[in-house]
């Protein structure tokens, strides 16, 4: 009868584990017995340390009393005393050692007379001492009836002292043999488990590894015992601390909380409840436009209290970055100004602007957070402003070995106590839960104020009294001045934006891939609104389709607008499989991941820009203009389109400049201004040969102002502007 491999292998498996089991239960038995002896080895050792703590004990009577009676000092008789105290415990404890040694015991039994007579003996001596005098007790000590029962005392100790070491004789060639046993067995067991099974080797090899690592672990684990009470006795008296740093944590997030929920819920019911009105069909034209306005300003108080949320969590875990770009301090106020003075008009307040001596034409810092600590302070100042006025006065700071700006916010407000103060710029707390109740608020916008301020390399301090308004003092680092003009007023004719509502316009092909329904259906009605030929894909699957599919058919579209949380196919994925397939048209990533980290992300995926919802449509209008051309806008035409010769390749170049503005971008999101003034460059001078003035001028400004670190995005958005146009113009 022949066996199959299998059959032989699992023969030497059953054989190998029916092995190491009588092996493992020969080990387990010879482990056991050593233990045993070990245990009675200790427990021999114990009852001779007892004996000749019994034989000390008694010398040590012996030495007291006969230091009384030469010297007549009391102090000799402590030793005495203590030593005959001791005696009693030292007997008790033998006697419990060898309470299972019939042999010991019996001796045992022998010595506690001689001792108690012994000491019994002493006592007399030093009872005839204190009676009779010195020379009565050196006549009893002469009778030499002491030395003799102290002479039978070594003698019973003497032979309960052999007995044991008998004892440890015999149980240490037990122990001896019982290691060597084991030794074997486990050298056995090693041996036929690596012969049956190879597996088994690297098995014990990493037992006795764990085993050494063990040993070693609960050597310094003794040796670092001291250390460690000492590190516990630390950590207890730091306990406290921090239990009550984190009550209070507790407590500030707790009434955080507690006021984030009534904020938050404050415009949500607002919103719920008017767009529950809307619905009202005999609502007249009045009042649905109230509705619709009161929703507009819910909706954005809603939005400001997630970017405040957001902004502090940035600072906390520090990824909150700030840029240094050339910007105007003349616009920021203005502008600053110009979005408040309604809203001071409303609260029948005066919003007054100040320059208090020559303040430079351009500084240094980071033109938006800038303009966010501003619009705080001001914000709040008409807020906690009843009745009076509100003034910003900017000025310029030359003391120290620094430069900065100064802006001081003073108001005739209600102002604030000292204790008010004290807690002003703390995260999760406003001055008081009344103020919170009457003015609402997070109470995180001078916190992050505060916080930016350092970051611009600056300071904001208040000063206020109850009553008697207050002044909120913002400094910032400005940066070099040199070469920069100093200027008593702003500068004349300052360049303003385009009022809110001028209607923008668009002209181009967008596909919006939206997996949510109700933003779909919205973004897509905002687009097309504005003259936009719109289509729409529910997830990145889909969208990847109909890019695809259009820029084979030879109508790619103009802009791709990409949710990158979406089913199927998220937009990540799908913008890096349309790039991977050559796909070179302008996606624009969007989505509610407002951090910069999202950005670069969005950006290295392949994305030529970046945009976060919620978007407000003129934000949305305004991010497809900069990459579609307006509608009724001038096409760009280069000047050689007449000539035979060269308007075969225009029309090649006017094809990449799509993909010149997508690395633009994303030099751009990546803050390398010196990238970008190269490609502006690089651009600049292939528009000059192809015939395009109006690119080349373009181009020429973002080249400097990218080497000037200006306003970039602004120069940005005006070539991408431009050639928008020229890839709308009809072929040469």
């Amino acid at each position: 009868m022949r066996f199959s491999v299998e059959d032989a292998i699992a023969s030497g498996l059953w054989v190998a584990l029916g092995t190491l089991a009588l092996l493992s239960a020969s080990d387990y038995w010879s482990t056991r017995t050593f233990l045993a002896t070990s245990e009675g080895v200790n427990h021999a050792h114990e009852v001779v340390e007892q004996l000749d703590h019994l034989l000390a004990e008694m010398t040590d009577a012996e030495t007291g009393q006969r230091g009384y009676l030469i010297t007549g000092s009391v102090r000799y008789l402590a030793p005495y005393e203590q030593a005959t105290a001791r005696i009693a415990d030292t007997l008790h404890s033998i006697r419990v050692l060898t309470a299972s040694d019939s042999a010991q015991q019996e001796r045992l039994d022998r010595l506690v007379p001689e001792v108690a007579s012994r000491l019994l003996l002493m006592r007399e001596t030093i009872d005839l001492y204190d009676r009779e005098g010195f020379e009565a007790a050196r006549q009893k000590v002469l009778t030499d009836r002491g030395r003799r029962v102290m002479d039978d005392i070594r003698k019973l100790v003497g032979e309960m002292d052999r007995a044991e070491r008998t004892v440890l004789l015999d149980r240490g060639s037990t122990a001896r043999t019982s290691a060597r046993l084991t030794l074997v067995v486990l050298l056995v067991g090693d041996v036929i488990a690596f012969g049956l099974v190879g597996s088994s080797y690297v098995i014990a090899m990493r037992g006795l590894g764990e085993r050494r690592r063990h040993v070693a672990q609960v050597e310094e684990g003794r040796r670092g015992a001291e250390r460690q009470a000492a590190e516990l006795a630390a950590l207890a008296r730091d306990r406290d601390e921090a239990r009550r740093a984190a009550q209070e944590a507790s407590r500030l997030k707790s009434a955080f909380l507690a006021n984030m929920s009534h904020e938050i819920r404050t415009p949500m019911t607002a919103l719920v409840g008017y767009a529950e009105l809307l619905g009202d069909a005999d609502l007249a034209p009045a009042e649905r436009a109230e509705c619709l306005a009161t929703l507009r300003r819910n909706g954005e108080h809603l939005m400001a209290i997630v970017n405040d949320v957001l902004d502090l969590s940035k600072i906390e875990s520090g990824r909150m970055t700030v840029e240094r770009i050339a910007c105007s301090p003349f616009a920021l106020v203005a502008e600053v100004a110009e979005l408040l003075r309604p809203r001071a008009a409303q609260e029948g307040l005066a919003l007054e602007v100040l320059y208090r001596g020559p303040v430079p034409e351009t500084v240094e810092s980071d033109p938006t957070r800038l303009r966010q600590i501003l619009l705080n302070l001001v914000g709040n100042a008409i807020k906690f402003t009843p009745a009076g006025s509100v003034r910003l006065e900017v000025s310029r700071e030359e003391a120290g070995p620094s430069r900065r700006l100064r802006f001081d916010v003073v108001d005739t407000g209600i102002g604030l106590s000292a204790e008010q103060q004290a807690r002003l710029f703390t995260p999760f707390s406003q001055a008081d839960t009344s103020t919170a109740r009457r003015f609402g608020g997070t109470g995180l916008g001078l916190a992050i104020s505060k916080r930016l301020a350092g970051m611009l390399g600056g300071d904001l301090q208040a000063r206020s009294a109850p009553g008697g308004g207050s002044t909120f003092t913002l400094t910032i680092e400005v940066g070099s001045l040199d070469g920069v003009r100093l200027l008593d007023r702003p500068p004349a004719g300052p360049a303003r934006a385009p009022a809110a509502d001028q209607p923008l316009s668009l002209h181009g092909r967008v596909l919006l891939a939206e997996d949510g329904l109700d933003a779909r259906r919205l973004l897509a009605r905002h687009l097309r609104a504005a003259g936009a030929e719109v289509e729409t894909a529910e997830n990145g699957l889909v969208a990847c389709e109909l890019a695809l599919r259009a820029a084979e058919a030879g109508g790619a579209y103009d802009l791709i607008l990409m949710d990158m949380q979406m089913p199927e196919l998220d937009g990540y994925a799908a913008v890096a499989r349309l790039r991977a397939a050559g796909y070179r048209g302008p996606i624009v990533a969007l989505t509610a991941h407002a951090l910069e980290d999202e950005r670069r992300k969005c950006l290295r995926t392949g994305c030529d820009g970046f945009a976060t919802k919620p978007i407000l449509r003129r934000a949305l209008i305004e991010v497809a203009r900069s990459y579609l051309a307006p509608a009724g806008g001038p096409p760009v035409v280069s000047a050689l389109a007449a000539d035979a010769e060269v308007a075969g390749v225009l029309d090649g170049f006017v094809r990449r400049l799509p993909e010149r503005l997508g690395a633009m971008e994303r030099a751009l999101g990546g803050r390398d201004l010196g990238t970008l003034a190269d490609l502006a460059h690089q651009l600049k001078g292939a528009a000059t040969s192809y015939g395009f003035p109006t690119i080349t001028e373009a181009a020429a400004q973002l080249e400097a102002v990218a080497a000037a670190r200006g306003e970039v995005e602004r120069a940005l958005a005006a070539l991408a502007d431009v050639c928008r146009r020229a890839a709308a113009a009809p072929p040469a």
